[in-house]
């Protein structure tokens, strides 16, 4: 191979399918690709392709990853070898996978839901619907995608408990006090926690002696002191004794107070002893000032008054401070030295006070009260959050000591297993891959193949954890996994000049070393595939003061210039946040340049919305004044600001509606407006005189056609926004209305407006975080100097730190109302923000390294005038200031001379022009009746449920699903573990499992009995027996299948499937039907009736997969009935 890539070595070496690897992969290095290709090396080798799972984090990924394996797989199948070298290395591998899938029979690319890539959360899913029982679930809840409401009711239903009278009452007694009594924000707190319970859940459930937590304190303090002991150069000692003694000598009669006075005793350079910390606190505030620089000058505050007095008294101070001063100076060439002793001034005392620790306790009583009542709610609602359905899968596993059934079967079934974006594993997924994967060793035919890059980790706010991946690849390996570490270092997707300045500019952006504590990456330099230079890859737009005006009109002009230059090019617009496109998004309007916007303008800002919120008011409340307004000033109506103040003056206590009914004050209106007010009232009278009669969604939404809402649309995008509104009404339906307004307002604020459908890809607007996987030709980063908005106190804080095989806890509350956070939690507050700070810094990474060609950067400095002299510098916690080293010579040479005004103090001119119907407008009359016939083979079709006729409650129903999923239970854990002593012995789990159904709790034991009743009948019945035997091969319970039935698609769950002794595929169907009469024998062959063509058709969809002979059966555990029958085509 004549250009052989730089880590061809390791890019070969990873496919080895006997070795488990850790590969860190930087942007543009194509890690999806490896994995990929080495997903495609196991499929040549494995029995069952279900042998492989690959996992990932979204669903987009998921999908994108199982089409890149099967186009792999049908270029393989076509015969065209590629001529790169990357794609015919996949070509090579997808033969060989395509080879074993012929030779097997799998017939991947008929069923591509063999290949078992899916998302962690869909993992986790399948896992609890697997073993619901040992899950603690009892039945599969529905997985919720905004959980808000229901911690906002276990928020409250915790507070409610105060005054209760249980055991926790005194603690959330002492808590409010604490807090001031400001219930409000304790429950908006309580709720932010529950978002990330999964982090803290595990350490308030422990029980906290004080002693330990204390000299957890100590073991932090003396680890923080030994690293600044190691880093301090020793040959500076004397130096630094002699002038702390001066100083502390001075100040022990002026200020005693100041950390350097206790420095009096001090002979030595000081250890790491907890009695050290006051020695080093004075060490660092000689050293550095408060914002933690290095001091360039020293005055009396810090022990060194003017050189004044005799003239023996004034050498000396003058000799002192300039001693001092070199020293500094001198100090400053030292890496790491700053860094250390900043966190030596921020390190807290070694001990608790009597508050602080009485407020811990309350918040772990609290907290774990507030966990248990939202574990209720998601019981009574058979609802949880992402986060429940990750902790219950790892509940389903089981433990080191006790693994489940579940675990030992997914042990033997599960053979290789690869992540994708590792770097974004939280605490609770990276447990329960280590549940998966607990009983693995050395050389036993399994691998484990992590891929990511934690240089581009930036979903701390979705709890991932970057310390995970680091702790992984500095420890190479994973439980009992050996890992070989790789990196990957080519950049396929930039050009050479991008690429030099994201290494040059990132090596002193990010820390020098890897740090788990503070989620520090280093930086790992890319290597450019592409060798194209220029001198104009990236370009920097400095702007001063408030200019966000002009910083959209430059965004206009960068994008007029690129389209001129390149029209077939595609350019991305990235913000940090949403709010930062204010400006530049109506300027881009105003320009008729067309763009995507994916995911960036909220549905409740879009005009067409907005307009149908106020009118789902007005219907609902007639004395919601402002919502009548809102619609009477409406396109559909169109009021002028005239008439309507004519329709309220002197009518306050009035509703508009009734205003609107009244002819006396009607006949003020002009004649045009009358006509218009009178087409929208009879609308609104027919809409009223059938409230409550009609759905929320069928109601508002017949108004606004007859009114002419829909007319008022300007384009596809409004009318799918407006859709999008009308379904979200239908999910909040209670009864023909809206029973809490505020969810409604709080939901559509959390719906986005849907794409311009007759934009293209070539202008694209979206958040750096959507942004994070794609490439572009172009980016284009405004808003750089703009900072977020600070992160909020949090009830408690919490510090996790490795101490060989154990761990130290420490945690700390939050201060008192009125008060200053105390030391342990400013300690631990100052961490997490650093974790936000190395954030920021992968962020902006992730933004720059987007681009294959130009990278455009816009950001605003503040200009200030200090001494005469006119400086300039970026907001404290924005990107640009990340970027400050790189651009500052650029910012410095175009600073104006004088600062200027920002604009936030401009006036604004608001456009009181509204656009209307005409007068005369009315409804378009209906189409001609017409015939249509579906295309067949557009349909999909999802087996229907056939109700057994006997059973006609909801609780039967349920009794029938609590039956299907027990029998699963018994076939997956084996016959020899069960008997009809271990039924009555489960009978709780089946009660459990009915309540958490619904089913009312006097329904609840006659349904166990019979629950028990066809449980035992079936481990009785040789029939039932056989069919639970695990003797058969190939044998799967609830086993999902899809395909082609006649010109649809459809899709199946078998209850069990295997193959006898004598080679017959049986296809087995349970009913819990019961019969009381006297003709058994007719009522199963009407049974089999019933459902003969329903399995016919699972049938079919097997015998495309393999050869063998097929029986179908169903069998009646409460009956001891059996049907069968062949299958024949």
């Amino acid at each position: 191979m004549t250009n052989q890539l730089v880590d061809n070595d390791a890019r070969t070496k990873a496919l080895a399918p006997d070795q488990s690897f850790i590969i860190q992969a930087p942007a543009g290095s194509g890690k999806t690709g490896l994995l990929i290709q080495r997903y495609l090396r196991l499929l040549s080798l494995v029995e069952a392709p279900e042998e492989i799972i690959a996992i990932t984090f979204t669903r987009k990924a998921a999908a994108e990853m199982q089409g890149r394996i099967l186009d792999a797989l049908e270029m393989a199948a076509s015969g065209i070898e590629p001529e790169s070298s990357h794609q015919k290395t996949s070509y090579e591998l997808a033969v060989a996978a395509l080879q074993r899938d012929q030779a097997q029979g799998w017939q991947l690319t008929q069923n591509p839901g063999r290949l078992r890539v899916q998302t962690i959360d869909s993992l986790c899913a399948s896992l609890t619907r697997q073993m619901p029982i040992l899950a603690s679930l009892g039945t599969q809840p529905d997985t919720l995608e905004d959980a808000e409401p229901l911690y906002q009711q276990a928020a409250i239903n915790t507070l409610a408990e105060l005054e209760s009278g249980e055991g926790w009452s005194e603690a959330i007694a002492n808590l409010v006090f604490h807090l001031d009594n400001d219930l409000p924000r304790i429950k908006n707190m309580i709720v932010d926690m529950l978002k990330k319970r999964d982090q803290w859940l595990a350490y308030v459930i422990q029980e906290h002696e004080r002693n330990d937590m204390e000299r957890a304190l100590v073991r932090l303090i003396e680890d923080q002191l030994q690293l600044v002991r190691e880093t301090f150069p020793d040959q500076y000692e004397n130096e630094l004794v002699e002038v702390m003694q001066f100083a502390a000598k001075k100040l022990s009669e002026t200020d005693p107070g100041n950390p350097l006075a206790s420095c009096l005793t001090m002979t030595s350079l000081p250890n790491n002893n907890e009695n050290d910390l006051k020695y080093w606190r004075g060490i660092s505030e000689l050293l550095l000032t408060k914002t933690g620089s290095w001091r360039k000058q020293l005055t009396v505050k810090n022990g060194f008054p003017p050189a004044s007095g005799n003239k023996l008294e004034a050498d000396e101070r003058s000799s002192k401070k300039k001693q001092a001063l070199a020293l500094i100076s001198e100090l400053q060439e030292f890496n790491g030295l700053n860094e250390a002793l900043t966190t030596v001034s921020s390190l807290p005392n070694t001990r608790f006070t009597d508050d602080e620790w009485l407020i811990v306790n309350a918040l772990c009583e609290l907290l774990k009260l507030s966990a248990v009542q939202l574990r209720l709610i998601f019981a009574e609602r058979n609802q949880m959050d992402f986060i429940g359905i990750a902790a219950s899968a790892v509940e389903a596993l089981g433990t080191d000591e006790s693994p489940t059934e579940l675990a030992l079967q997914l042990d033997y079934h599960i053979k290789h297993l690869l992540v994708d974006e590792y770097q974004d594993i939280s605490v609770n997924q990276y447990r329960l891959l280590q549940g998966l994967t607990r009983e693995w060793s050395i050389d036993d035919g399994r691998s484990l193949f992590l891929v990511g890059d934690p240089m581009q980790s930036i979903y701390r706010f979705r709890e991932a954890e970057v310390a995970l991946f680091l702790k992984t690849f500095h420890e190479k390996s994973f439980g009992n996994i050996p890992l070989e570490t790789l990196r990957l270092a080519i950049n396929f997707r930039s050009e050479s000049g991008l690429v030099e300045w994201v290494n040059t500019s990132f090596k002193s952006i990010f820390p020098k070393q890897d740090d788990l504590i503070s989620g520090g990456v280093s930086y790992s330099d890319a290597v450019a595939f592409d060798k194209t230079t220029s001198n104009n890859n990236v370009r920097v737009y400095p702007l001063y003061g408030r200019s966000h005006k002009k910083e959209a009109q430059h965004v206009i002009d960068i994008i007029q210039e690129i389209q001129r230059h390149y029209p077939e090019d595609n350019i991305a617009l990235l913000v940090r946040g949403r709010s930062h496109l204010a400006e530049i998004v109506p300027a881009i309007r105003e320009t008729g340049m067309l763009f995507n916007a994916v995911d960036l303008e909220g549905l409740g800002k879009q005009a067409s919305v907005q307009d149908l919120l106020v009118l789902t008011r007005a219907y609902l409340y007639q004395a919601d004044r402002v919502a009548w307004l809102a619609c009477l000033r409406a396109p559909w109506c169109g009021l002028s600001l005239e008439s309507m103040y004519k329709l309220c003056d002197g009518n306050k206590d009035k509703t508009l509606w009734e205003c609107i009914n009244q002819t006396e004050i009607n006949k003020h209106l002009q004649q045009d407006e009358q006509l218009r007010l009178h087409k929208f009232k009879e609308a609104f009278s027919n809409a009223l005189a059938e409230k409550q009669r009609l759905s929320i969604r069928d109601a508002v939404e017949s108004l606004w056609i007859q009114i002419g809402g829909p007319a008022t649309l300007s384009n596809k995008a409004d009318i799918e926004n407006c859709i999008s509104y009308l379904s979200l009404l239908e999910t909040l339906d209670q009864g023909g209305t809206i029973e809490d307004l505020q969810e409604l307002i709080e939901k559509v604020s959390q719906l986005y407006a849907a794409p311009d459908g007759r934009a293209d890809k070539r202008l694209q607007l979206m958040t750096i975080h959507k942004a994070k996987g794609l490439e572009f030709d172009h980016v284009i980063l405004p808003g750089l100097g703009r900072s977020p908005r600070s992160n909020q106190t949090e009830l408690l804080a919490w510090l996790l730190r490795a101490r060989g095989d154990e761990e130290d806890l420490i945690l700390a509350p939050i201060h008192e109302a009125g008060a200053e956070k105390t030391a342990i939690y400013k300690y631990i507050d100052n961490i997490d923000k650093t974790k936000q700070r190395f954030e920021d810094a992968r962020l902006l990474y992730v933004a720059t390294t987007r681009t294959k060609k130009t990278l455009h950067l816009l950001g605003h400095a503040s200009v200030k005038e200090t001494k005469g002299e006119l400086n300039c510098e970026p907001q404290g916690r924005s990107l640009l200031a990340h970027l400050w080293a790189t651009v500052n010579p650029v910012f410095e040479k175009h600073m104006p001379e004088n600062q200027e005004q920002d604009e936030a103090g401009l006036s604004v001119i608001v456009n009181q022009q509204t656009k209307r119907l005409t007068k005369d407008w009315t409804l378009p009359d209906l189409p001609a009746i017409f015939q249509w016939q579906q295309s067949i083979s557009d349909e999909s079709e999802q087996e229907p449920v056939l109700i057994e006729f006997e059973w006609a409650g909801e609780t039967i129903k349920h009794i029938g699903s609590v039956v299907h999923s027990a029998i699963q239970w018994i076939a997956e854990e084996g016959l020899s573990k069960w008997s009809n002593e271990r039924i009555h012995a489960e009978s709780k789990s089946f009660d459990n499992a009915l309540r958490h159904l619904g089913v009312p709790e006097g329904e609840r034991p006659a349904a166990v009995k019979r629950i028990n009743a066809a449980l035992i009948t079936m481990l009785n019945d040789e029939r039932g027996l056989w069919i639970l035997s695990n003797e058969h091969t190939e044998q799967e319970n609830e086993y999902a299948i899809s395909g082609i039935v006649d010109n649809k698609l459809v899709n199946a769950i078998l209850d069990r499937t295997f193959i006898d002794a004598n080679g017959v595929r049986w296809i087995i169907d349970y009913k819990t039907s019961r019969h009381e009469g006297e003709n058994r024998d007719g009522f199963l062959d009407h049974e089999q009736e019933r459902y003969q063509n329903q399995l016919n058709k699972y049938a079919l969809l097997m015998s495309g997969l393999e050869e063998n002979d097929i029986k179908l059966g169903l069998y009646f555990p409460l009956l001891e009935g059996w049907r069968e029958w062949r299958f024949k085509q």
